[in-house]
């Protein structure tokens, strides 16, 4: 029997994401991957602008394999061509 393995790949943030001033909300550590709050911004007022309940919350998840390509500059970094061939033994899953 095939198993499945899943993997995670943080990207580098798009032109959009940078023109609005995205904030990171992704940590990984290993397999581990953390997502954070997104940090409220305090110029919105009302329901749309708040966060409540799990949404207030760190969620962490675990893979078989996760690749940190967000920052080129980050000792962790991998290529999307690391990612692509799936060389576990030259790939720290960072």
């Amino acid at each position: 029997m095939a198993s499945v393995k899943v993997a995670v790949r943080v990207r580098p943030f798009n032109g959009r994401e940078k023109q609005m001033s995205s904030s990171l909300v992704v940590n990984m550590t290993g397999s581990q991957v953390t997502l954070q709050p997104v940090p409220q911004d305090p110029d919105k007022s009302g329901s749309s602008g708040h966060l409540s309940g799990d949404k207030l919350k760190s969620h962490n998840f675990t893979f078989d394999h996760a690749y940190w390509s967000h920052d080129p500059g980050d000792a962790n970094f991998t290529t999307q061509d690391r990612v692509f061939t799936g060389n576990d033994e030259s790939i720290t899953d960072n």
